[in-house]
C-alpha cells in the first residue's frame, strides 16, 4: 500500500543530475517549497551505490548521467523492496518517452519549478509508493 502524502512528514528526495548548479537550485527549491530532506548525487554510479544502502521516498533522476545512465538507476530503484516514486527528467524527449515505463512521472527539461513540486506532491497524494 502506498504511503499517504503528509505535508508535515519529511520526504527524502534524491536528486541525481550532472549539473551542480541545477542540483543546488533544486535542493533549495524542494526544501523551501515542500520542507523535504534532499540528497544530491552527481552521477549514476553514485546513485547506484547509494541505492545499495538505502532508498529515498522520491528519486528525481536525469537520464544523461556519467557513470551509469538514468535508466539503469531507475531500473535498480524500481527493484527495491521499498520502491521510491521515480521522476525522470531529460531534455531529450525521445529518450524520455522510451523510459516512461521506468517512471511514475516524466519531466521534460526545461520545466517550471511548479511542475516539479506538483509532480512530487501528487505522487504522495495518490499513494504512488509501492
Amino acid at each position: 500500500m502506498g504511503k499517504p502524502y503528509d505535508e508535515e512528514a519529511k520526504t527524502m528526495i534524491w536528486v541525481v543530475d550532472r549539473d551542480p548548479d541545477l542540483l543546488r537550485f533544486l535542493e533549495a527549491s524542494l526544501v523551501r517549497s515542500m520542507g523535504s530532506e534532499v540528497q544530491l548525487l552527481e552521477s549514476g554510479a553514485e546513485a547506484l551505490s547509494a541505492l545499495d544502502r538505502s532508498s529515498p521516498d522520491v528519486l528525481l533522476c536525469e537520464l544523461d548521467l556519467p557513470g551509469a545512465p538514468g535508466e539503469e538507476v531507475a531500473s535498480a530503484a524500481s527493484r527495491l523492496a521499498r520502491r521510491p516514486s521515480i521522476v525522470l527528467m531529460s531534455a531529450d524527449a525521445g529518450r524520455l518517452s522510451r523510459a516512461r515505463l521506468l517512471a511514475d512521472r516524466l519531466l521534460p527539461k526545461p520545466f517550471p519549478l511548479s511542475e516539479l513540486v506538483w509532480s512530487v506532491g501528487t505522487l504522495f497524494a495518490k499513494g504512488a509508493r509501492a
